[in-house]
């Protein structure tokens, strides 16, 4: 990660589970360095290997370091792999099977004026910062700006997408059969619920990671 300091917004460190262990924003990047400050940072062994994400201004980094320091007010890292910048636009997509809900469906004009309270249970087939695929029974349009109850990432946690596409063929899941298969895009520009989002796919990314590490061991 090279020393670009003004593009990052925090670093979190992860636990194995991929919980988050430390959060900095005050951060310090200098070739393979790392340098995160604050207060109240959980104490980490020395020299042991850690994943982390870095939060950027356009996208997020997730790499794998080593602690070489670790104090409740500083913690040195040497990074030992990073993956490329994902784009919000591309970023990453991680297969989900919780069961989530519509709880509002706008129409598919300029000015959406015209919507309908309901709540529809879909069942989510990925997640992304960008946007969603999901199983329904209901048919939604092309265009057409939906309201989704996200539960898994917090029980108040909604946001506006719109329909992108919408397939019709019979899809059976967890025993019980849908109708239709749609894909969604996110429209959020809130910052808050932005980072909750992303968060919440890098764990996700990296639970199903350790499920299928523990699959392959076997």
């Amino acid at each position: 990660m090279a020393n670009s300091r003004g593009s990052f917004k925090k670093i979190d460190l992860l636990g194995t589970k991929g919980q988050t262990l430390v959060s900095a924003s005050e951060i310090v990047i200098d070739k393979g360095r790392v340098i995160l400050k604050g207060k109240g940072f959980k104490l980490l062994p020395h020299q042991v290997e850690i994943d982390g994400v870095a939060y950027m201004t356009d996208g997020i980094v997730p790499f794998k370091a080593v602690v070489t320091l670790s104090t409740e007010k500083q913690i040195n890292l040497e990074v030992t792999s990073a993956a490329s910048k994902t784009d919000r636009r591309d970023m990453l997509k991680v297969p989900t099977n919780a069961k989530e809900s519509v709880i509002e469906v706008r129409g598919t004009g300029k000015n959406g004026k015209h919507y309908l309270l309901l709540e529809d249970e879909i069942q989510l087939q990925n997640l992304s910062m960008g946007g969603i695929g999901f199983l329904s029974n209901r048919p939604y349009f092309k265009n057409q700006k939906i309201t989704v109850q996200l539960a898994m990432i917090r029980q108040d946690f909604v946001i506006e997408a719109q329909i992108l596409r919408r397939k019709r063929q019979k899809f059976s899941l967890s025993g019980r059969a849908y109708r239709y298969c749609y894909g969604a895009k996110f429209l959020c520009n809130n910052e808050a619920k932005n980072r909750m989002l992303c968060e919440h796919v890098f764990k996700l990314e990296m639970l199903n990671k350790q499920n299928e590490d523990a699959r392959n061991a076997r």
